[in-house]
């Protein structure tokens, strides 16, 4: 039997009902799967998301455990642009390729791919895809997931430079102390990531995601709380 986790105590609304990938709550019961290689942390752990749920161009949230100064820092930035706290503690947004593998954009490295594996057990994740539309065949449904990962993945090595998160309204947010140089290459990732999510499901979807600001800016935050997303329940797999 599979286990699935639930948001629970660490949300602020309790009737949220929205599923998440949470490390510290480990499952009772679940079924084994033989990964190779495997981070040695989330080995260790024993346990990992079930990633075979998950499809091409999936949308990935994540906030640390144990979130450090910065990573409070856009927590505190994204309420104050007027989203909730529940939405305001994803701080992180990346893009489901295939298998383990997620395209984002990290503080000080700029684009990469990498194992979602690679975030157990520190980090807690949540899993969102574009809703299938009722006249939508599943494998039309599927091929726009794909063009979607392309996408993001052709603007993040093009005209979404590190750079690029100057011009999408961070500098009205932070105020004073809050604006400097030593952080700012996570809040240019995380508003360059959640961007790009947004640009790229309008670009192939031709629809615009609700809740979601138009001109620029995007937040992790918004992807969070937009309705045009749903969760995607991920039950956990014990590592054999």
């Amino acid at each position: 039997m599979i286990e699935t986790v639930r948001l629970g105590l660490n949300c602020s609304n309790q009737s949220c009902g929205k599923t998440i990938i949470d490390p510290r709550r480990k499952p009772t019961r679940c079924d084994s799967v033989s990964i190779t290689p495997i981070p040695p942390k989330a080995r260790s752990f024993g346990f990992v998301p079930d990633l075979r749920r998950c499809e091409a161009g999936d949308l990935i949230l994540s906030h640390s455990i144990l979130p450090g100064f910065a990573e409070k820092l856009i927590v505190r930035a994204q309420i104050h642009a007027g989203l909730s706290a529940d939405d305001s503690r994803w701080t992180h947004a990346a893009v489901f390729l295939y298998q383990d593998f997620v395209l984002e954009a990290v503080p000080w490295k700029g684009v990469i791919t990498r194992s979602l594996y690679s975030d157990i057990p520190d980090n807690i994740l949540r899993v969102r895809r574009r809703r299938n539309l009722d006249d939508e065949e599943e494998q039309e449904h599927r091929i726009k997931g794909y063009k979607i990962a392309l996408c993001a993945q052709r603007m993040l090595g093009t005209r979404y430079g590190v750079s690029a998160a100057l011009s999408l309204g961070w500098r009205s947010i932070f105020r004073g102390d809050l604006w400097n140089r030593d952080w700012l290459p996570l809040f240019r990732s995380a508003v360059i990531c959640s961007q790009v999510v947004y640009d790229a499901h309008a670009q192939i979807t031709r629809d615009l995601l609700d809740r979601c600001p138009i001109n620029g800016g995007v937040m992790p935050a918004h992807l969070s709380a937009t309705s045009d997303l749903e969760d995607v329940s991920i039950p956990w797999v014990k590592v054999a």
